[in-house]
């Protein structure tokens, strides 16, 4: 389904209008398991710039679960709702303003795409709405992990497509080559197919439905089931029999 951010805890919602207009290749040419940067640049963050108003500290840290998430801590003098914008020479996106005005907020920053330096830019409201301070920081993220198949754009047609990002599943489909084959992840990619977000799960990931919550449920083989959030961090998990 089409996936488009919202807000932390709430932060996806799916429609099936516009899947068809994204066709996508994936080759497995990948025979590398693990997460092993191999030499290159880690994703980072820079300081904290242009502080004003209510914000009293901002920073972004990479997450420890993907090289294109980061996560984004806002700390200011009085409640406030949150509104991040990522921008880079190749995209921008925005995710919606927090549903709560806190004091401390603590969001997940996913859509971006590899190999790239972003300005996170953070604007904050007062429990009237009204504008309430800004800050900025810098973020640039990894390059893709070695377990990521390649994925090639067959077809795109973004004027066709829903807003959002197209989130499926892949797998494992030579049982007597496993480690010629990517191992069970989710992907979401962009309009262009670019990939702005996965997740591992290992030995496959068979289906993936996103919640009212903005969770996401993943089922795997032979028959369980793991809710985790956009970090990838695992909320709860069903096994059923010897599963």
């Amino acid at each position: 389904g089409r996936a488009t951010p919202r807000t932390y805890g709430d932060a996806v919602r799916s429609s099936s209008a516009g899947a068809v207009a994204l066709v996508l290749t994936l080759t497995a040419g990948l025979a590398c398991s693990g997460d092993d940067e191999g030499g290159r640049t880690p994703p980072f963050a820079g300081e904290a710039t242009d502080l004003e108003g209510s914000v009293v500290e901002l920073e972004a840290r990479p997450s420890h679960r993907s090289v294109l998430a980061a996560v984004v801590d806002v700390e200011a003098d009085q409640p406030v709702r949150v509104e991040v914008t990522a921008t880079s020479p190749d995209a921008t996106f925005r995710l919606p303003r927090t549903a709560w005005a806190r004091r401390i907020h603590r969001l997940p920053v996913v859509g971006m795409r590899a190999d790239a330096t972003y300005d996170l830019t953070v604007a904050v409201f007062d429990a009237a709405g009204r504008p309430a301070g800004r800050g900025a920081v810098t973020f640039t993220t990894g390059a893709l992990p070695d377990f990521l198949p390649e994925i090639e754009v067959a077809t795109a047609d973004p004027e066709a497509m829903a807003p959002g990002y197209t989130l499926f599943d892949t797998g494992r489909w030579d049982l007597e080559n496993l480690s010629r084959e990517p191992v069970g992840l989710l992907v979401a990619v962009d309009e262009e197919g670019q990939v702005v977000w996965y997740y591992q799960n290992p030995p496959a990931a068979n289906d993936a439905r996103l919640t009212p919550a903005g969770t996401i449920l993943v089922q795997y083989p032979p028959v369980g089931i793991r809710e985790i959030d956009l970090l990838g961090t695992t909320l709860r998990s069903w096994t059923w029999g010897d599963a």
